[in-house]
């Protein structure tokens, strides 16, 4: 962790303005006017950020490349803060021992796996989101790390740039991915991006309405039993009622999009703000979909769209369903997810 930190600290010292097309500016500096958040237990860890003047993303390296903040013009911070301190990373720490907020990234498998002939035993919600990522030659804010139980690279470069469709409109945060095996054997695994975003009011989901969805479970079966299968519109306009989170309503519910349709989803917030999620459909064709409204996990509120290569959660049940990726020795793969904010009417700002 301390050869980590001395590759960010001449990062941090710095406000590096870098031009994104001809009209956009990003500068990387340190979150919220400092350089560090404070740890549970004593110490600070190292906080980056990415800005163009109007959307911002705050990162801390050393918290398994952990994002935690993602705000659009109009100020407005979009992913639930738990209000958990921040806890330094532990190679045995248990997930639910982390502060269970923000944006973790999930590798080389979303559910516990114990060892076999594939692979080592894997941890729950695996292994990077507990190391130490550091600073790499890359574009925006670009972070790597280098797994610990198998020999594989995990780059992650975030950048801002500007929509092609409309320039002059809200740019997109863009996080270009790409993971290498570094062994002598197969690399088979289930990647799943993480974000939980605040439910601080009516917070809907836009999928196409005949897009199918599988119960995976739901706060006293309210969905109906795990593993039905049901259309969208009418879980929405059923036992979801109209809304996919609603806070206070004090419930919880899980379901997977298989092969979601163009690879991407929709979610608006009641104050009006809205956030369009779009990602590599084929490295990434699954979705699941994790609501709470504060019936779970000590009262947190928080909806979570999941692009995942699997739409299972463990490696070894992905292998069996055929839907694990695999890569050979010296092999990489990539894929891209994209976030476009766009903040409340009032407040936007042109």
């Amino acid at each position: 962790m301390l050869a980590a930190r001395a590759a960010l600290l001449p990062v941090m010292r710095a406000v590096l303005l870098v031009m994104i097309g001809a009209t956009m500016a990003s500068s990387l500096a340190a979150a919220d006017g400092h350089d560090s958040l404070p740890l549970s237990g004593g110490g600070s860890t190292p906080v980056l950020r990415l800005s163009d003047g109007r959307v911002s993303i705050a990162v801390a390296p050393e918290l398994g490349g952990k994002i935690i903040s993602l705000t659009g013009s109009d100020g407005h911070e979009r992913l639930s803060r738990s209000g958990k301190p921040y806890v330094a990373r532990t190679a045995g720490m248990a997930y639910g021992d982390t502060e269970f907020d923000g944006i973790d990234e999930i590798f080389p498998t979303l559910g516990v796996c114990a060892a076999n002939t594939q692979h080592p035993a894997l941890p729950d919600h695996g292994e990077v989101c507990r190391l130490a990522w550091r600073v790499v030659d890359g574009p925006g804010i670009s972070l790597a790390v280098d797994g610990v139980l198998q020999p594989y690279r995990l780059t992650r470069a975030i950048t801002i740039e500007p929509d092609a469709a409309d320039p002059a409109g809200e740019p997109s945060i863009v996080l270009s991915y790409t993971v290498a095996n570094l062994g002598q054997a197969d690399l088979p695994y289930v990647y799943c991006f993480h974000p939980l975003f605040a439910m601080d009011s009516d917070l809907d989901l836009e999928l196409r309405p005949e897009q199918s969805l599988r119960v995976l479970l739901s706060s006293d079966g309210f969905l109906g039993a795990n593993d039905r299968v049901e259309r969208w519109d009418a879980l929405l306009s059923g036992p979801l009622g109209g809304h996919a989170g609603k806070p206070g309503r004090n419930r919880f519910w899980k379901a997977v999009v298989q092969k979601v349709a163009d690879a991407r989803i929709g979610l608006h917030w009641g104050d009006g703000g809205s956030c369009a999620m779009s990602w590599s459909g084929d490295v990434l064709p699954h979705c699941a979909i994790w609501a709470t409204e504060g019936g779970i996990l000590d009262g947190l509120r928080h909806l979570a769209p999941e692009p995942s290569v699997a739409s299972v959660d463990g490696l070894d049940d992905a292998i069996v369903a055929g839907e694990a990726r695999t890569l050979k020795p010296g092999a990489i793969d990539r894929w891209t997810i994209r976030l476009r904010l766009a903040p409340k009417p009032a407040d936007t700002k042109r």
